[in-house]
């Protein structure tokens, strides 16, 4: 099993498919970076030990990417502990936006932003650290895109210059407003509404924890769903609740229904609010 396949770093044990019955598994950190310059983008780290004695390895370290459950990254070490192999998985591009009638913009696996024509010709990309949550929102020209590296990235449509880096550590949501506005949704609940200087007008903080998905806006309404099972109507002129939806079970859906929204909870429950 521990031969060389092929003179290659490759043993013909990693050449064979792993079965789950033959391993011990150990569940390391529920929650760690995936990347230690990129804290939004989590990861499960796993340990599996192999049953067979005549494996050539001890056990293996796995990064689990918590949103898509990809395998990022694994180490592999000998018997004596020693690490002696490392392999990064790469899955190219990640994500795909609209950008206009002839254009898209593309997130790779390398956190970089890129941006194609309709023949397919790469224009320009920006190397800013974005992952597989990151959003993508362009407005009056410039695209607005985050979180990577804890930071909202505004760049130009056209060139992809960096005009503005806005603070975006635990961000969840955004969306790009007129006059040069944007409202935040935070991991930790938090909803904020903030100009392009960085001054915000309010934050609030409604002490529910988790947001479920990302929020609506129709008109002067913020509709926003928290994992608990609660959705909130909240003045994005004030940042004051106007009113919040009955409690359902953990949130399992959320989305735009005309004026309003519909929610649904673990148990299928499913209601409409305008």
């Amino acid at each position: 099993k521990s031969d060389s396949f092929m003179g290659s770093d490759l043993s013909f044990e990693d050449m064979t498919n792993r079965k789950l019955d033959d391993y011990i598994y150990k569940t390391l950190e529920l929650e760690i970076p995936c990347n230690p310059e990129e804290s939004n983008n989590l990861c499960y780290l796993l340990e599996s030990i192999p049953i067979d004695s005549n494996s050539e390895y001890s056990k293996h370290i796995t990064w689990v990417e918590k949103d898509t459950f990809l395998s990022l990254k694994e180490e592999s070490y000998d018997k004596s502990g020693e690490l002696i192999k490392e392999n990064h998985n790469r899955f190219g591009i990640t994500k795909l936006f609209a950008a206009g009638r002839d254009r898209f913009l593309a997130v790779t696996d390398a956190g970089d932003l890129q941006c194609y024509d309709h023949q397919l010709s790469q224009l320009w990309t920006q190397p800013i650290g974005l992952n597989s949550e990151s959003k993508t929102d362009i407005h009056q020209g410039r695209i607005f895109t985050g979180p990577g590296r804890d930071t909202l990235w505004v760049l130009d449509e056209k060139t992809g210059n960096i005009h503005l880096e806005l603070p975006f550590r635990n961000g969840f949501d955004f969306e790009a407003l007129e006059n040069d506005e944007l409202v935040l949704a935070y991991r930790d609940g938090r909803v904020s509404k903030m100009n392009l200087d960085g001054d915000r007008s309010w934050t609030a903080d409604f002490g529910l924890g988790l947001p479920g998905a990302s929020f609506i806006r129709a008109g002067e309404h913020l509709f926003v769903p928290y994992a608990r099972g609660v959705a909130l109507n909240v003045d994005s002129r004030t940042g004051k609740e106007i009113w919040r939806s009955e409690p359902l079970r953990r949130l399992t859906g959320f989305w735009p229904a005309g004026s309003g929204f519909l929610i649904q909870d673990i148990k299928y429950q499913m209601r409409f609010y305008q």
